[in-house]
C-alpha cells in the first residue's frame, strides 16, 4: 500500500491509499516513488480524455515539488512495468507531498542517556571552537560605457510619378 492522488475531473487531487487490488479502470493516479526517484502517472483504460489530460498537469507540477531528478513515468491500465507494482506494495507506506507545500523532515534525533550523571555531563559539554569564519571580498566587474549614436530621422522615399495615359489620334 502506498499513499497517491486521485485526479478528478475539476483538477482537485484527492489523497488515497493505492494497493494493486483497488485500481479501478476509471480513476487516474499519481504515485510517488521514492526507489525509482519515479512519479508514475497511471491512466485506467476508461478514464475520461480531460482527467489523462489534467492527470498530466498535475504529474508535472508534482516533479516541480519534488525536484527535476524525479521522472514523471506515463502508465496506461495493462502496460505497467514490474516497477510500479513494486512501489504499490511498499510498506510502510510513503507520505505525499502535497502541492504547493514543503517536505516533511522527521526532527533531529537525541541520543538516548541512561543515568542523570550522564545527562548531567552530555549538557555541560561544549562543542570546540571552529576556526573563525573567513571572508573574502570580491571586486566589482569593471564598468563600461557605451556611447549610443543619436537617433537618426529619415524620410519615406518620395512617391513614384503619377502615370497618365497617353491617347494618340
Amino acid at each position: 500500500m502506498v499513499l497517491g492522488y486521485e485526479v478528478s475531473e475539476d483538477g482537485t487531487l484527492v489523497e488515497v491509499e493505492i494497493t494493486k487490488e483497488n485500481l479501478d479502470s476509471t480513476k487516474v493516479l499519481c504515485v510517488v516513488d521514492e526507489a525509482t526517484k519515479s512519479i508514475y502517472l497511471w491512466k485506467g483504460s476508461q478514464a475520461g480524455i480531460r482527467k489523462k489530460f489534467i492527470g498530466a498537469r498535475v504529474a508535472t507540477n508534482l516533479r516541480t515539488e519534488y525536484g527535476f531528478h524525479y521522472k514523471v513515468r506515463s502508465l496506461d491500465e495493462g502496460e505497467e512495468p514490474p516497477t510500479f507494482f513494486a512501489a504499490l506494495e511498499a510498506a510502510p507506506a510513503a507520505r505525499v507531498l502535497r502541492p504547493g507545500g514543503r517536505p516533511q523532515t522527521p526532527p533531529p534525533r537525541r541520543a538516548a542517556t541512561t543515568d542523570a550523571a550522564s545527562t548531567e555531563t552530555a549538557s555541560m559539554t561544549t562543542t570546540p571552537p571552529s576556526s573563525p569564519p573567513t571572508t573574502t571580498t570580491t571586486t566589482p566587474p569593471p564598468t563600461t560605457t557605451t556611447t549610443t549614436p543619436p537617433p537618426t530621422t529619415t524620410r519615406p522615399p518620395p512617391p513614384p510619378p503619377a502615370r497618365t495615359r497617353s491617347t494618340t489620334t
